[in-house]
């Protein structure tokens, strides 16, 4: 009888085991998909901050100077600023 429970006892652990290991699973999947939604956003709010850059540049009403210069200058400029 001892030796029942004691195999009974074994069995319950490894069953607790398995179910911690599905769980840990579980939860580096979530993270992932966190993971890959974070770097989704991230890029996606990079790409509309760098528009968003070059409509500024383009949506200045100030006098500056450098209308009268070459375009390199003011792509020379817009690449420093980005």
């Amino acid at each position: 009888r001892v030796e029942d429970l004691l195999d009974r006892i074994a069995e319950v652990f490894r069953q607790i085991e398995s179910t911690r290991t599905v769980f840990a699973l579980s939860l580096d999947n979530t993270r992932n998909r966190i993971a890959r939604m974070d770097l989704s956003l991230t890029m996606g709010a990079v790409s509309l901050s760098f528009s968003m850059a070059i409509a500024g540049f383009f949506g200045m009403n100030i006098t500056h100077g450098y209308e009268h210069y070459p375009p390199v200058v003011f792509w020379s400029v817009a690449g420093l600023g980005v």
